[in-house]
């Protein structure tokens, strides 16, 4: 039996996203939705791991045969969430591995016992499933290895020589692929001995055919070793394939074995497979190459004659377009050997220009893994060379982001739309790479390089439905981070005042104050949220390393601190404004970017504008500069806004989240007559309707702006007055909230402005037949016409009840409106298409309720099955449904109790299964605690079944027999009785078989049920003989059971010892009756089946 865990008191382990310098090739993610978890991981990491350093010693001391699945599974939970902040792990591993590599160790000297492969072969079979040891000892190393490496963990593998032959003869052909890859691991570890394997070898073993031709005469060891490597070389799983090939380097590069010829044997033969035709459409053949080229690379660790054959080979395939170079791993592979050939032939100048070129060529690929491998190769070799042809490399990386690169005939921009994304995030990773190893030596050089990051860190490129340029952000941030961290402070500045036009300033600063305003921007501003973390982590750097050379420096790093920007919302708004009020330098440099670049107001998504918008509100507060923003806004509207929507979308919020930051009196003449006479004059009326235009966008802007305007001291002509008046028209035609939001909010504002004339003559606009959803929204907003919206409130259609119930709450207060409200609670419209619809009202009257009503219909929909309603009903009732522990409360309170069970059956009988499952642990809790509980829901449920309510029926009667079952409902004979008849008046005439299947489930209980009278009982029996004869065969079948179950638990009425021998037969005969008929079949042919139960049963 196993020691309790000590992981079952354990939380459950929050998920981590913390990197302490910027990665170039991580995943983009647009926004995190629990920000600080990972701050709380690191927090809160050393006691996380008490649970799991308690748990491995009292799991693997004794070295089980087999350990629970859930035991394992849940040590692998608790390590997953370090897999980003692997460092955590560092001071536990010894630990850790300790119990792990032990365990392992003893099940090999006791000879391997058991099976390796797992005692349960399907992992989910049940709770109570095993792991066999060494499967679970594996499961944990790989996790162990997957987040900290496998390199580092294999340190920690024993490296007793003597275990080779034991670990070597481990089962493994049907054991999981976590156990061969931690063998492989090990064996690879293993091979480090200083001894000839000759003296280890177990001779007495026989070793299978040689795996590699011209490897007879080695040891039986080496044999076995090098047929297992090469058995797994061609798996489909990197891992295993990785190991593998780790082990057969690690062999073929051991002494003895180079003496014995192996290494030669071991590159002929790789060569010779590489270069076989075909074998690749199938995939298997490119696995295995694709291993052997892993194998390969790996023996270039040391130079010789092998170099040469390697490099012809990888050379060939490249040239002659082989299938195998489309495989991205056979690429990558190949990026590895260049390198390694580029280090051992340095001096020959035209194999390396050769190499050279291939690498800049490599830069442009389509897999990020092969640019990533051609970066780093390039910047290993350029460093060997000479300072002349290092220089040559530097400057054709550069020329990248000048390649396809045209200038904006009107403002001079350079427009990157036709350039290859793919290259540049190449050539940034390379020069990221370069500067990681200081291969750029001169100052001029590294000041094009900086205006090269600039480019990079704002680079983004629009598809039809996608977006290009995050991983060239990415990279950028790491190339940074990558300056930051290896050039001095004086190295950087003796570049001098520099000038970068991509940055917006004209007038020169130091290099480290360019990078760390960029990096500003994009740490604030940026979409994706990788990039926002990557440039906090590189501006931390830079400010770090350089003290003194960024303006407010430590405070800056405060505020874009890498865990804040995390969440775009906090990180465009608050941290934007926290960074802008620190200097002037960043206040203009996020000014510019939202205003002229695509991450503010020509952000791709729409929130994303307003964001922008919200955040330049904020720094206009902190700033007014006096005309030159509005200036540059309304530039960019006129400009790029007549043409693309979006742009026209997110200049008018950001124009009107301006304009309400801006002073009373720092409108100007010529602002105001901008604001009144330019603003709009592109619109012509289509806008708002042509759905290719994205008339939401058009409606929703027009209207954030005409708030905006309203507030203002102006004095709006009446012309101008009228074509606000029409904006905000054209927005209230649709129904959605896309265009109604902003127009209703606007028009508030707008109303009080308008002569009395117009006024009313808007008011008969909107009162006038038929009704409108626009119309109705828009008398709410203007406190007119109640009348006409209590009209509204009953409206056959929904979206105009909707209307109407979202525009009471600005009326008056009065009895005839808090009635309405309520009446829409218990609005319960179905659509055939569109499901309960009725819900969207329930909602809206939620959320019109004044403020103290709080009716009882409210816990009808507190408990219901919906989930958005429940917990807004129990958010008005001033309860948590947070695991139904507002059940009682509702169930304890009379005013409240016989709502709360109409709502409940819908929870607890015809709800999903979770659902289901939850509100019944909840109802049963509460009145098993309590007689008076169960008594009082008894009588409502009850009650609930015979209003006979279609929607409340077959759920209610769900609940009733299953509490009948449990023996929870304490009904009196008379209410027994009641619910018979209950029962029976739900399903008479009824051609829904559910209804009647459920039916038939509460006779049943109810014949059970111990409270029953017999006299009752009998009539149960007598009602579920005569549905024997029912037309539906389902109904048949169920009927069938159930008085199988009655029959054979003696269920007649009869209390128990007064049944005579007679009855008893009878009864007997019956049961056998009941099983033997097959009761599907068709009704003329049961008769005489039924003819005989009835008989037996009922006497007639």
């Amino acid at each position: 039996m196993q020691p309790t865990s000590p992981l079952a008191q354990a939380p459950p382990a929050p998920i981590c996203i913390f990197t302490p310098a910027p990665s170039a090739h991580t995943d983009a993610m647009a926004d995190a939705p629990d920000s600080d978890r990972d701050v709380q991981l690191l927090q809160a990491g050393p006691s996380l791991f008490s649970p799991i350093l308690a748990e491995l010693p009292a799991l693997f001391a004794a070295a089980p045969a087999t350990v629970p699945r859930a035991r394992v599974d849940a040590l692998i939970a608790l390590l997953e969430p370090f897999q980003e902040s692997p460092q955590l792990l560092d001071p536990h591993l010894p630990a850790l591995l300790g119990p792990l590599t032990s365990a392992f160790v003893v099940w090999l000297k006791r000879g391997g016992d058991g099976d390796a492969t797992d005692a349960t072969p399907h992992p989910t079979s049940h709770p109570g499933s095993t792991f066999t040891l060494p499967t679970a000892l594996s499961k944990l190393l790989y996790t162990l290895a997957k987040i900290r490496g496998p390199k580092l963990i294999a340190r920690f593998l024993p490296p007793d020589p003597l275990l080779l032959e034991r670990v070597a003869a481990v089962p493994l052909d049907d054991a999981p692929w976590e156990l061969r890859y931690v063998v492989l691991l090990w064996l690879g570890h293993l091979l480090l001995a200083p001894f000839d394997l000759s003296t280890i070898s177990d001779e007495n073993i026989p070793a299978q055919e040689e795996a590699i031709p011209g490897t007879a005469h080695l040891p039986s060891l080496a044999r076995r070793l090098l047929a297992l490597a090469v058995r797994y070389l061609g798996s489909p799983g990197n891992r295993e394939s990785d190991a593998a090939a780790g082990c057969l380097v690690r062999i073929a590069q051991r002494r003895d074995m180079k003496e014995a010829g192996l290494l030669d044997a071991v590159v002929a033969w790789g060569v010779a497979k590489v270069a076989e035709q075909g074998g690749v459409a199938d995939g298997r053949g490119l696995f295995l190459k694709t291993g052997v080229l892993l194998v390969l690379a790996g023996m270039l660790a040391e130079n010789g004659p092998h170099v040469e054959k390697i490099f012809l080979l990888v050379k060939g395939l490249q040239d002659d377009g082989a299938d195998e170079w489309g495989s991205a791993g056979v690429r990558r592979l190949g990026m590895k050997v260049y390198r390694w050939v580029a280090k051992y032939r340095g001096a020959d100048e035209d194999v390396v220009a050769d190499i050279v070129e291939r690498l800049l060529t490599a830069l442009g690929d389509r897999d990020t893994a092969v640019r990533f491998g051609a970066s780093k190769s390039l910047a290993v070799v350029a460093r060997r060379l000479d300072a002349d042809m290092a220089g040559d490399v530097v400057e054709a990386v550069m020329a990248v982001y000048d390649e396809d690169v045209f200038p904006d005939p009107v403002s001079g921009a350079r427009i990157l739309a036709t350039v290859d994304a793919e290259k540049w995030h190449g050539a940034t990773l390379t020069l990221a790479t370069f500067l990681r190893q200081r291969a750029i030596r001169t100052t001029d050089v590294l000041a094009r390089v900086c205006a090269c990051i600039v480019d990079a860190l704002s680079f983004e490129q629009r598809r039809a439905t996608f977006a290009l340029g995050s991983n060239v952000r990415d990279a950028a941030c790491y190339a940074a981070w990558s300056l930051a961290r290896s050039y001095t402070t004086a190295e950087l500045l003796a570049a001098g005042e520099l000038v970068v036009p991509a940055t917006g300033f004209a007038h020169g600063r130091s290099m480290p104050q360019i990078i760390a305003t960029e990096l500003v921007v994009a740490g604030c501003l940026d979409p994706m949220g990788n990039v926002r973390r990557a440039a906090s982590a590189a501006l931390q750097e830079l400010v770090g390393r350089h003290p003194g050379c960024v303006t407010a420096g430590i405070a800056l790093v405060q505020a874009v601190d890498y865990a804040t920007v995390a969440l775009r919302r906090r990180s465009v708004v608050t941290v934007a404004a926290a960074a802008g009020a620190l200097d002037t330098e960043y206040w203009t440099a996020l000014t510019h970017g939202i205003i002229t670049g695509w991450r503010g107001v020509g952000a791709a998504d729409d929130d994303g504008r307003k964001l922008a918008a919200s955040s330049l509100g904020a720094l206009t507060a902190l700033r007014p500069d006096g005309g030159a923003t509005f200036d540059a806004l309304l530039a960019r509207i006129r400009g790029e806004g007549g043409k693309h929507t979006e742009i026209y979308h997110g200049g008018l919020f950001a124009l009107a989240a301006h304009l309400d930051a801006l002073p009373p009196d720092a409108l100007t003449p010529a602002m105001q007559h901008a604001l009144t006479h330019d603003v709009f004059a592109k619109l012509r009326g289509h806008e708002f309707i042509n759905p290719i235009l994205h008339p939401e966008l058009t409606a929703a802007a027009t209207s954030r702006l005409v708030e905006s305007l309203c507030r203002l001291p102006l004095r709006p002509s009446p012309a101008t007055l009228r074509l606000w008046t029409a904006l905000l028209l054209a927005a209230l035609q649709h129904d959605t909230p896309a265009f109604t939001t902003h127009a209703l909010a606007a028009l508030s504002h707008l109303f009080p402005l308008l002569s009395p004339a117009n006024c009313t003559r808007l008011i008969e606009h909107w009162t006038a037949p038929p009704a409108r959803v626009g119309a109705i929204l828009a008398l709410g907003a203007v406190r007119a016409s109640p009348q006409t919206i209590l009209a509204a409130a009953a409206h056959p259609a929904i979206t105009i009840r909707v209307a109407a119930l979202q525009a009471l709450p600005a009326l008056p207060p009065s009895a005839e409106i808090t009635a309405a409200i309520t009446a829409a609670l218990d609005d319960y419209t179905t659509d055939p298409l569109r499901g309960d619809i009725g819900s969207w009202a329930r909602a809206a009257a939620i959320a019109a309720l004044p403020d103290g009503v709080r009716p009882p219909a409210l816990a009808r929909v507190a408990c219901e099955k919906l989930d958005r309603l429940r917990g807004l009903a129990a958010a008005a009732l001033g309860v948590s449904e947070e695991g139904w522990s507002h059940l009682p409360q509702l169930l304890d309170a009379p005013e409240y109790r016989a709502a709360a069970v109409r709502g409940l059956v819908t929870s607890a009988g015809a709800a999903p299964e979770g659902l289901m499952r939850a509100s019944r642990r909840a109802l049963i809790a509460h009145i098993s605690a309590s007689p008076a509980a169960a008594a009082a829901v008894a009588t409502e449920l009850l009650a609930t079944l015979q209003e006979g309510t279609e929607r409340t029926t077959v759920p209610t009667l769900e609940v009733v027999a299953l509490l009948l079952d449990l023996a929870l409902l304490p009904l009196k004979a008379e209410e027994r009785g009641r619910l018979f008849h209950a029962t029976q008046r739900a399903h008479f005439k009824s051609a829904n078989v559910g209804k009647l299947v459920v039916a038939v489930g509460v006779y049943r209980s109810l014949a059970l049920s111990e409270g029953t009278a017999a006299g009752l009982r009998r009539e149960v029996v007598k009602k579920l003989v005569a549905m024997l004869t029912h037309p539906f065969p389902r109904v048949r079948v169920e009927v069938s059971e159930a008085l199988w179950i009655v029959v054979a638990q003696g269920g007649d009425g009869e209390e128990e010892g007064r049944q005579s021998e007679e009855e008893a037969v009878g009864w007997g005969e019956a049961v056998e009756m009941l099983g033997a008929q097959e009761w599907s079949g068709g009704v003329k042919t049961l008769a005489g089946a039924v003819r005989g139960v009835r008989g037996v049963l009922v006497g007639a």
